[in-house]
């Protein structure tokens, strides 16, 4: 499903299954909710969930298979343009960076999104740079499809 899901998005499906195994820490389970009760396999918040459609609660109930559907449906208006691992997580992370350069600040400190992602700003500059995040997600992007 994740093969046919990312040929149709035009991504690869290793780097769709490196956000995911990111998202859920690499458990891949689509009840994980995070701090601020953002949830399942993309950690969708409240708010991304009513758009698609659905609820934070019901997405925890899903078995990963079937949260697939609503992984396709967030990624669906950024068809073509996922053509880079970087760029296919900043559609999940933040989508107005995509296209970010690896010095480029992503997040800083009192910006939305911040707070929730403090831990990628391993230098503690307050700042959040396309290569920190890149940098944790290294150890994500082995899996086999």
């Amino acid at each position: 499903k994740v093969s046919s899901i990312a040929k149709e998005l035009e991504m690869s499906p290793q780097d769709l299954m490196a956000i995911m195994s990111f998202e859920t820490q690499g458990s891949f389970d689509a009840s994980k909710r995070n701090d601020i009760g953002a949830t399942g396999l993309l950690q969708f918040t409240r708010r991304t969930a009513k758009g698609l459609g659905t609820t934070t609660d019901k997405l925890s109930k899903m078995s990963p298979e079937r949260q697939l559907d609503f992984v396709r449906k967030y990624l669906e208006p950024y068809k073509g343009k996922l053509g880079s691992l970087e760029d296919a997580y900043l559609s999940v992370l933040l989508p107005s960076k995509m296209g970010s350069k690896p010095t480029d600040v992503v997040m800083s400190k009192g910006r939305l999104g911040y707070a929730g992602n403090a831990y990628l700003d391993k230098n503690k500059d307050k700042k959040i740079t396309m290569q920190e995040i890149m940098r944790a997600m290294r150890g994500y992007t082995r899996h086999e499809i």
